[in-house]
C-alpha cells in the first residue's frame, strides 16, 4: 500500500473547517498516514495524530473558546501571553514527542531572522505547535534552538509540497483561505466573539486593524501557494467556503464544520479514486523488470 498525505492549512478560527473535512474523509473510508500543518492546521493535525478520534477533536475545540487567549504576554512582542495555550496543549495532545504519536507528524514554523522554512518533525510536540501558531502580532516568537519562530503560514500556509518531501505517495490539501469575502462590511475580526475578544479588540478599531493584517497577509500567501501549486501539486485540493469567518470568529464553528464536510464531498470522485490507488499493492520489482523486458522486445 502506499502512503497518503494530508496536508492542513493555517487561517485562525477558519481552519475550524479541518474537522468537518477530517469527519468526512473518515465516512468515504479515508485515513492519512503522515499529517503536515500549519497554524492552526497544525494543532488539528496534531490532535489527528496523536490518534484523538474526530469526535474527541471537536469536543476539545468546542469547550475552549477564546478564555484560553486571555493571559498577558510580558515581552511585549505579541498581544496575548502563552501561558494558558500551553496548559491547554499539554491537556489535549499530551507531553508527547514526534517520535511517539500514532501518525507521523510534521508542522511549519519560519525563522524570524534567517526568513527561512523551518519543517518540525522531532521533540516535543507542543513546542512545535506554539511556533507554527505564532501569528505575528498576537503570539510572540517562539525561541527553540537559538531561533526565533513564527507562524509557518508567513511562507507556507497548505504545506501539501513538505507532505510530498517527507515520503507521501498521494497527498490532500485543506485550504481554508482561499475564499475571501469583503473587508469592512462587518466586524470580520470579531463576529459573536468572546466578550474579553471583543472588549479588547474594540479599543481604537483594533478589529478593522486586524482585518487589514489577515487580509495583508493572506495576499502574500497567494504568491507562495500558486508557486507550488505549480511546482508540485496535491492530488485534491479541498477549499472550505469559510471568508467570512475572521481570525478569531470562535462562534462560527458549525458553519466551519459544514464548510469543510461539504469541500470533502464535492471532491467525493477524486477522493475515492485516490484511497482505491493507494490501497493497492506496488507492483514487485520482477514485474517492471518483466515488462522493460518485454517492451524492448516489441
Amino acid at each position: 500500500m502506499s502512503t497518503i498525505g494530508l496536508a492542513l492549512g493555517g487561517g485562525g478560527a477558519k481552519g475550524f473547517a479541518h474537522v468537518g473535512v477530517l469527519r468526512a474523509l473518515e465516512q468515504l473510508d479515508i485515513k492519512a498516514d503522515l499529517v503536515v500543518g500549519t497554524s492552526m492546521g497544525g494543532i488539528i493535525g496534531a490532535m489527528y495524530a496523536a490518534g484523538l478520534s474526530v469526535d474527541r477533536i471537536e469536543t476539545h475545540l468546542r469547550a475552549t473558546g477564546l478564555t484560553v487567549l486571555a493571559s498577558r504576554e510580558q515581552s511585549h512582542l505579541g498581544l496575548f501571553g502563552r501561558d494558558k495555550v500551553v496548559r491547554w496543549l499539554h491537556q489535549v495532545v499530551g507531553d508527547v514527542t514526534f517520535e511517539q504519536l500514532a501518525r507521523k507528524l510534521a508542522v511549519v514554523a519560519v525563522d524570524l531572522e534567517s526568513e527561512a522554512e523551518v519543517i518540525l518533525d522531532s521533540g516535543p510536540v507542543v513546542d512545535a505547535l506554539l511556533a507554527t501558531s505564532a501569528f505575528p502580532g498576537v503570539f510572540a516568537p517562539v525561541r527553540c534552538n537559538g531561533r526565533y519562530l513564527i507562524d509557518g503560514g508567513v511562507l507556507n500556509n497548505v504545506p501539501f509540497d513538505v507532505a510530498r518531501h517527507l515520503g507521501a505517495d498521494h497527498v490532500i490539501a485543506c485550504s481554508v483561505s482561499f475564499h475571501r469575502h469583503s473587508l469592512f462590511q462587518n466586524e470580520t475580526l470579531i463576529g459573536e466573539s468572546e466578550p474579553f475578544v471583543r472588549q479588547l479588540a474594540s479599543r481604537g478599531g483594533v478589529a478593522n486593524i486586524w482585518a487589514v493584517v489577515e487580509r495583508t497577509l493572506a495576499i502574500m500567501q497567494d504568491g507562495h501557494l500558486k508557486r507550488k501549486l505549480a511546482e508540485c501539486p496535491p492530488d485534491v485540493l479541498l477549499c472550505p467556503e469559510v471568508g467570512h469567518v475572521g481570525l478569531f470568529d470562535v462562534r462560527q464553528y458549525d458553519a466551519c464544520l459544514a464548510a469543510g464536510m461539504a469541500a470533502v464531498y464535492a471532491h467525493e470522485t477524486e477522493l475515492i479514486v485516490l484511497r482505491n490507488r493507494a490501497a493497492r499493492p506496488p507492483r514487485p520489482p520482477i514485474f517492471w523488470k518483466k515488462l522493460r523486458g518485454f517492451l524492448r522486445m516489441s
